[in-house]
């Protein structure tokens, strides 16, 4: 043992990992409220921050039932989003695609609506087939 120290002593000292965990977690949070992303502690996963990557395996943008739920990957740096799946009214939206985290509201929304349209149009052309209406 180091001079001075006590088995006890050494075993309370923080890993760096976990500072490292603790710094990255706070920080992103901090960040997402920023862009009005709302995300519980317990939906971060630090498991591949080695690799420098935090996943997000729930967020929210919105509230209430306007609300859309999404998921995404985000550099530890805070900065690069990628692996982002947004759930729709179709099911699930992989996007293949990397962005800034500040850009991820938007895509998030565009994502959303452009599948809520395409719900519509679809929902449209069925009623038109059962109506036995020919689409003009």
């Amino acid at each position: 043992l180091p001079q001075g120290a006590s088995a006890e002593s050494l075993m309370e000292m923080p890993s760096p990992q976990s500072v490292l965990e603790k710094v990255s977690k706070s920080t992103l949070l901090e960040e997402l409220q920023k862009i009005d992303v709302s995300v519980e502690d317990k939906y971060i996963g630090l498991e591949n921050i080695d690799d420098g990557v935090i996943h997000v395996r729930l967020a929210l943008l919105g509230k209430g039932t306007d609300a859309i739920f999404f998921s995404f990957d985000v550099s530890q740096k805070i900065s690069l989003v990628t692996n982002l799946k947004v759930n729709t009214v179709s099911g699930e939206v992989p996007v293949n695609d990397e962005f800034a985290l500040r850009d991820l509201p938007i895509k998030v929304q565009q994502i959303f609506k452009q599948a809520m349209f395409e719900k519509q149009k679809e929902d449209e052309m069925k009623k038109m087939l059962r109506e036995g209406n020919p689409a003009k």
